[in-house]
């Protein structure tokens, strides 16, 4: 997409409304389920609301950092590939979607009056907090809607560049090697090259696994300390 096409500031738009919406979420979420005031008067702080929020709770701020990491390369006075704008708003969406979910399931939660024996003088104003996160999901979810019909349709019969994450992993690391530093040069030279990147690429589903199991444990260890503190704390 060439400087001044009309896609390029919609999808701005639902970029940069995606990102604040999973910075409050993930505020919301940790204030709500680790601090235990909060968490005290919370409609949802036992399960299977809890699940899904302990779930979207690890990823949704790491699948924005990952997508805010690659709009970086999207600079506003250049072409801009189509893949590249593409997939970072697919990875936003899917974001706002786990936001959403989460929201809707803490919906249900108030509707149901799950453990209405704990509410205290607090829950309303959590409950209230929904309400500013549900409007900026909702709006990030309409401005998705708009970016992805103003992206222009791939050119019949023309050569495809195509790309994926991989690719663009070089130039970000170059982007954000300091000149002076010979490491992050040589860092960025390293993830360059082709071999590396058939590297990943051929066993990507078993270094991908590696990652899930890593961050399972991740999740299941740090959920489980922080209920056997907070059992500890509130007999």
């Amino acid at each position: 997409m060439e400087v001044g096409h009309p896609a390029r500031p919609a999808a701005a738009a639902a970029l940069s409304t995606s990102a604040a919406g999973a910075a409050a979420f993930t505020l919301f979420a940790y204030l709500t389920t680790q601090v235990r005031s909060v968490r005290a008067g919370s409609p949802w702080q036992g399960d299977p609301y809890d699940a899904v929020v302990t779930f979207t709770m690890f990823f949704v701020p790491l699948l924005g950092a990952l997508g805010g990491a690659r709009a970086l390369l999207c600079r506003s006075d250049r072409p801009l590939p189509r893949y590249r704008i593409e997939q970072v708003l697919r990875a936003a969406l899917v974001c706002t979607l786990l936001v959403a979910a989460t929201l809707a399931t803490d919906w249900v939660a108030v509707a149901a009056r799950a453990d209405r024996a704990s509410w205290d003088g607090g829950t309303p104003w959590v409950i209230a907090s929904l309400l500013p996160l549900t409007g900026v999901t909702a709006g990030s979810l309409l401005l998705h809607r708009r970016a992805i019909r103003r992206l222009p349709k791939p050119v019949r019969g023309a050569e495809d560049p195509g790309g994926d994450w991989l690719d663009d992993l070089a130039p970000l690391a170059t982007l954000l090697a300091s000149p002076r530093s010979r490491t992050w040069r040589a860092l960025a030279a390293l993830i360059g090259r082709r071999k590396v990147l058939d590297f990943v690429r051929l066993r990507f589903t078993l270094l991908a696994a590696a990652a899930a199991v890593a961050a399972g444990l991740l999740v299941a260890t740090g959920t489980r300390a922080a209920r056997t503190v907070w059992h500890l704390e509130w007999p």
